[in-house]
């Protein structure tokens, strides 16, 4: 039950800005299934943070992280069923328009500092595939 109030936490994340990075740390920590129910929302969510905090660099890694997990969860064979939603997600919903400078940004950090930041980037190859899906989206978006 905790563990939805904290995934509720990061969707109602505008109601308590003081929380958001707790609440972008316990979603790491929340049941697969309780995640996937709620995909879109929370795909949402992770992103209109990034862009509402467009000018500062504090919510980035959290929410790369996040979404990191998420891609993560999906690729998991109990609910890979959930990756025409993802795919859905990014080609139909997908709007954050400058996504792609933080999420490279991130990466970049990431890849530069391997030697310390080996779990970090070794989930993050394993999501490569929907990272650049997003980047490549985001940069579509802003050409537009």
């Amino acid at each position: 039950m905790s563990r939805v109030v904290d995934l509720l936490g990061l969707l109602k994340w505008r109601s308590n800005t003081s929380l958001l990075q707790q609440n972008l740390r316990q979603l790491m920590k929340v049941e697969g299934g309780e995640v996937v129910k709620f995909l879109q929302d929370t795909l949402d969510a992770l992103f209109n943070i990034m862009m509402e905090n467009s000018d500062s660099d504090t919510f980035d890694t959290l929410v790369f992280d996040s979404l990191v997990f998420i891609i993560g969860l999906i690729a998991d064979r109990k609910f890979q069923h959930f990756n025409p939603v993802l795919e859905t997600y990014i080609r139909k919903h997908f709007s954050a328009t400058l996504a792609y400078t933080k999420l490279t940004k991130v990466l970049k950090n990431y890849v530069e500092n391997a030697e310390k930041l080996t779990e970090q980037l070794l989930k993050a190859m394993k999501a490569l595939e929907y990272i650049f899906k997003f980047i490549v989206r985001s940069r579509v978006l802003f050409n537009q």
